[in-house]
C-alpha cells in the first residue's frame, strides 16, 4: 500500500483532496474500488480508456460523482 501511495502522491496534488475534506486513505480506497468497476465495464464492452482507470476514478472523486462509504 505504501508503494502505491507514493506513486499516486507523485502524480497528484493531495492538497485538492484535503481541501475537499478527503484524506489519502479515503481517496485510495474509493479510487481503487471505482477503478476496478471502470476496468470491468470497459473490458466487457471492449473499449479502451484514454488513460489509466485510477486517474479517471480520482477525477470522479474530486468532481463528487463517487463518495467514500464506511
Amino acid at each position: 500500500m505504501d508503494r502505491n501511495m507514493r506513486k499516486l502522491a507523485r502524480r497528484f496534488e493531495w492538497k485538492i483532496y484535503e481541501e475537499l475534506g478527503i484524506d489519502k486513505y479515503e481517496a485510495a480506497v474509493v479510487a481503487s474500488r471505482f477503478a476496478r468497476y471502470i476496468f470491468r465495464r470497459y473490458r466487457e464492452q471492449n473499449i479502451e480508456l484514454p488513460e489509466k482507470e485510477i486517474f479517471v476514478a480520482l477525477d470522479a472523486l474530486i468532481s463528487g460523482k463517487v463518495k467514500y462509504e464506511k
